[in-house]
């Protein structure tokens, strides 16, 4: 029988995934725990793999490389790859196999870039589940989100922000949801420079409106030039930006939203745009509109949306300004939800914040959004995040 050794400690090939994820963790932290204090003295607390193949990998700190080892699609990974290999040592060489040390080093990049994206504060959206909360620091504000991997047979296309900064003395809320197509590059790209290229923009405190504006069409050129890295994909964007609890900016292009609760009242702050109302404006742009194939309406055949970052091939048919709206929060708004269309192609605004209304905790109000569309057969990643500005 194969058998696996992690720092002495021998795996049977015929145990279950989850049983051979926690004992390779539990070996390897008992290893790292043995030599910590060594390690501190000389780079700070820092620790590199015990893999030989890759020490230029450096992980910010301990609990930071054992979350990693929590990271859902991480332990896919790791449980694949123990299944199909051949014998290893992690703190030694893997014996008998020349290609499993490239393969294990390919593994363990991809998923350390994807999980820094997480502890950055900017949290991305590769896993199947994945939810969070926060609050404001100067007011009653909190929040809450929640990103599910819908049904589809693609990886999870959904990006999104949820955080609170302070920026030139003023606490800024900032808040988005970045649904992808066509692969998940473009949603990553908006998510580390979209809300950077917008408060960069010299104007932003006296002209949030076209700071906003100017912002989004920067994006976009950035993200066209550098398409052969990006690929052919898109993504549609809802962005918030909450100035000290009391302004509210919100902006989008595409098909994902944000819906406003005013005394209980469902307010959408956000323009769906679709290629049936668009028609006009993609025609005189030299495309066309098609409901095939399939029944959902569709630029030149090929994408739902009238509006979109990236999509080069669609570009000159497209359009990526965005619609942009302002509210004074007052103590009559209640919350806020942004979602992506995965949420409102199965459920109305006045339902959503019914439905976010009745739960005080803001996480769980938008775990529970995901939960009902995903009861109501949503085929596509759902990602929510509901914003509640009383207590």
């Amino acid at each position: 029988m194969t058998r696996f050794q992690f720092y002495g400690k021998e795996l049977s090939e015929t145990s279950k995934s989850a049983v051979i994820i926690k004992q390779t963790v539990s070996a390897i932290k008992k290893q790292i725990n043995t030599h910590r204090e060594k390690r501190k003295k000389v780079n700070k607390g820092n620790l590199r793999m015990y893999y030989p193949h890759f020490p230029y990998l450096l992980l910010a700190n301990t609990e930071h490389f054992f979350f990693l080892f929590t990271h859902t699609k991480f332990q896919t990974f790791l449980a694949l790859f123990l299944f199909v290999s051949l014998p290893l040592k992690v703190d030694g060489r893997i014996r008998d196999d020349p290609l499993a040390p490239q393969i294990f080093q390919l593994i363990f990049v991809a998923q350390s870039l994807d999980f820094f994206r997480s502890v950055r504060g900017v949290v991305g959206g590769h896993s199947s589940s994945n939810s969070g909360k926060g609050k404001s620091h100067q007011s009653t504000t909190k929040y809450g989100y929640s990103l599910v991997k819908g049904k589809a047979n693609h990886p999870m296309e959904d990006y999104h922000v949820a955080k609170f900064v302070q920026f030139k003395g003023q606490e800024l809320g900032l808040f988005a949801i970045y649904d992808g197509h066509l692969g998940d590059s473009v949603p990553a790209y908006l998510q580390k420079h979209l809300f950077s290229n917008i408060l960069d923009e010299k104007d932003f405190w006296e002209d949030p409106f076209m700071s906003i504006s100017k912002a989004y069409e920067t994006t976009d050129q950035a993200i066209l030039s550098h398409s052969p890295d990006l690929g052919r994909g898109g993504s549609t964007a809802v962005t918030a930006i909450l100035i000290n609890s009391q302004k509210l900016w919100v902006a989008n292009v595409g098909d994902s939203r944000a819906v406003l609760s005013r005394g209980g009242v469902a307010v959408q702050m956000t323009t769906d745009h679709e290629p049936n109302t668009e028609r006009g404006s993609i025609e005189n742009r030299g495309g066309f509109v098609s409901n095939m194939p399939g029944d959902v309406a569709r630029v030149n055949g090929q994408l739902a949306v009238s509006r979109a970052f990236g999509d080069r091939n669609l570009k000159t048919h497209l359009r990526s300004d965005p619609d942009i709206q302002y509210a004074d929060i007052n103590p009559n708004i209640e919350l806020l939800i942004l979602a992506s269309d995965g949420l409102w192609k199965v459920m109305g605004n006045q339902e959503a914040v019914d439905i976010a209304k009745r739960i005080k905790d803001p996480q769980r109000a938008a775990k529970q959004l995901a939960t009902e569309a995903l009861n109501r057969d949503s085929k596509d990643d759902i990602s929510c995040i509901v914003v509640r500005f009383k207590g």
